[in-house]
């Protein structure tokens, strides 16, 4: 869009305009110019009216995006403290016949989306996930502590538990670009999905 001397004139800030001199002592305005009879306006050098035009451009935009991002949130931190499981491929049959994995899948995620911000957000672009499992109830004590706080690197697998998170909180995940799951063994802090998203 093409601005002329008027336009620009009439949209910047009297305050830009006064600094701007002040700061500025060499541009000095050209003598009034008479447009007609009945009135005289001051016409500004080129140099200097695309000067200010620029500044309160500037500080019009600054203003515009320190506002928005104070009303808009673009970053949700949760936990959700059920021990992790992975995503159940179904089949045909279970949708009149469920198996017991998949009923417990969507046991599962009944529970977990009491957890689940109220104001997320449905374009997600960042996602971070850190899952803590539990210990199998057939380890003993000596081989939970040898384990404690260790990368977790048996079922259920890694994949598998994005795409269970991801089903659960949208229904749509595709503007998702960048994606990092890590899990591990239960730290003592009890077995939880700590998950962070940024729009």
């Amino acid at each position: 869009m093409k601005y002329n001397n008027k336009d620009k004139r009439s949209s910047i800030s009297v305050v830009a305009y006064k600094k701007l001199i002040n700061e500025n002592p060499a541009l000095e305005r050209t003598k009034p110019k008479k447009r007609s009879k009945r009135a005289q306006e001051i016409v500004f050098n080129t140099d200097l009216c695309n000067r200010i035009f620029s500044i309160a451009t500037e500080n019009t935009l600054k203003v515009d995006q320190v506002d928005a991002v104070k009303e808009r949130k673009s970053h949700w931190q949760f936990t959700i403290p059920i021990n992790p499981m992975g995503s159940v491929r179904q089949n045909r049959s279970d949708m009149w016949r469920k198996r017991k994995p998949v009923l417990k899948m969507i046991t599962w995620k009944n529970e977990a989306k009491k957890y689940i911000p109220q104001d997320i957000t449905n374009r997600p672009a960042i996602v971070r996930i850190m899952a803590y499992l539990q210990f199998p109830k057939s380890y003993t004590n000596k081989k939970k502590e040898s384990l404690d706080t260790k990368p977790h690197r048996v079922k259920p697998d890694n994949d598998n538990i994005v795409k269970l998170v991801l089903d659960l909180i949208w229904e749509n995940d595709s503007c998702i670009y960048d994606i990092h799951c890590k899990k591990y063994w239960d730290d003592g802090k009890g077995p939880r999905l700590e998950i962070d998203v940024w729009e």
